[in-house]
């Protein structure tokens, strides 16, 4: 994972272009207890599962770097971030740079969260909520 970022519009728009973790960073197994409390049984996440867990974890990934922005510099009114991840081009068989998302969060807008509920706050629909330009 690794950010680049460019403060520009004298300070009032900061642009962070964020490389994702890969999806098969996550945990690709997930463990239940059996029903007599004795064993534990794991087994492979489905792929709705993952795709999921993923979205929350980059969403989540998205919305804390936009507070931690917007928390440490005092100048800037907006936020452009896209997120990428590497992926495998299936005709050419490389890896590619591929572009999963970019938001424009308004700081005033952003201020709407209620903080103390941070742990009640999902980050895909904050996000869908909050940014006025989504892909």
């Amino acid at each position: 994972m690794g950010i680049s970022y460019e403060i520009t519009d004298s300070g009032t728009l900061v642009w962070l272009d964020v490389d994702l973790p890969e999806i098969e960073d996550l945990s690709q197994k997930e463990a239940t207890l059996a029903a007599s409390g004795r064993k534990l049984n794991i087994k492979n996440k489905s792929q709705k599962k993952l795709r999921e867990e993923y979205a929350q974890h980059a969403h989540g990934i998205i919305l804390r770097l936009v507070g931690l922005v917007f928390s440490t510099l005092p100048s800037p009114k907006q936020i452009m971030i896209p997120g990428y991840s590497q992926r495998l081009d299936k005709t050419t068989r490389k890896i590619n740079d591929d572009y999963l998302f970019s938001f424009k969060i308004d700081r005033g807008i952003f201020s709407n969260i209620d903080f103390q509920a941070l742990d009640r706050v999902d980050p895909v629909e904050a996000l869908a909520i909050l940014s006025t330009e989504e892909k």
